[in-house]
């Protein structure tokens, strides 16, 4: 009896060790792939990040373009209210009657 006492402890530490190497080699395993996941998912991010921070520059670099073209236009807008306002005051002091609409230009 004491023979299968001893066969049975030692057939049981022979499966604990067992169980034991091979939990180590599953979680090594598992260890590496979820190394590789969050390195593969972490670069994802850093190519999306860089993806991102060019089309803000692009679209910061059309902004101010866009922003140079209505200071422009503004400007040139501006300028065209002066000349109209030099015009009509050129015309009303060489010809009253024009601003009054007594006349017709044909």
């Amino acid at each position: 009896m004491l023979v299968w006492l001893v066969a049975f402890s030692g057939a049981t530490a022979l499966f604990a060790a067992g169980f034991v190497v091979v939990a180590v080699m599953w979680l090594r395993k598992l260890r590496e792939t979820v190394s590789s996941a969050v390195n593969e998912s972490a670069n994802q991010q850093m190519r999306t990040a860089q993806r991102l921070g060019d089309a803000v520059a692009h679209m910061q670099k059309q902004q101010r373009a866009y922003e140079q073209q209505l200071h422009n236009l503004a400007q040139a807008s501006l300028k065209l209210r002066q000349e109209l306002t030099s015009v009509a005051h050129r015309l009303e002091h060489h010809d009253p009657d024009i601003m009054r609409g007594d006349r017709t230009v044909h």
